[in-house]
């Protein structure tokens, strides 16, 4: 298995980005009767703007509030995809803030390849998560997902990225945050 080299984070192996051009403008957004999404600009970091929810009700269901991005290149079962991006709490009054990341099949069964919890405090943080394709999908086949079904919070996104290395490049290989959330053992 080949290794990929790491520049800024992001792997340099000639991966399929599998995100529109501009994802910050070409995102789905569901769940406006429980929060608001919007774009911010952004100082000091990377990129220039980031998405930002504010989750005003709860919702009964952690995704009824979500961000969606439907994948722009066909991926093959098992292939290494890495997303990495930014988040940060933008409620200075809240210790922290909550939000579940996924990549799954869009639609039934709903076949999830990641799904994680994070809590993010009010400093920006760098979220790496590599993981294996658990199947073959055709365009739009497949979703990344962020979801902010939690209690009332602010939470700003930038810097997204999700790219498809084939099956050449190991996902162990690949940097990997930590993630933890309340509660989490470990």
């Amino acid at each position: 298995t080949a290794t990929a080299a790491i520049t800024d984070g992001l792997p340099q192996s000639g991966g399929v980005n599998l995100l529109p051009a501009n994802p910050l403008t070409s995102v789905g957004f569901s769940g406006g009767q429980f929060a608001s999404g919007q774009g911010v600009n952004v100082s000091g970091m990377r990129f220039a703007q980031a998405l930002q929810v504010t989750t005003h009700t709860l919702a009964t269901n952690v995704w009824d509030i979500q961000l969606r991005w439907n994948n722009a290149a066909a991926i093959q079962a098992n292939d290494t995809l890495f997303a990495t991006f930014w988040l940060r709490n933008a409620d200075p009054t809240k210790p922290e803030a909550n939000l579940h990341i996924v990549f799954e099949m869009n639609g039934d069964p709903w076949t999830k390849s990641a799904a994680h919890t994070v809590s993010v405090g009010t400093q920006w943080t760098r979220i790496d998560l590599p993981f294996r394709a658990v199947a073959g999908y055709a365009v739009n086949g497949a979703a990344l997902s962020l979801r902010f079904g939690y209690p009332a919070q602010t939470v700003q996104i930038g810097g997204l990225s999700l790219t498809d290395s084939g099956g050449s490049v190991a996902a162990p290989s690949l940097p990997q945050t930590q993630l933890s959330y309340p509660g989490h053992q470990g």
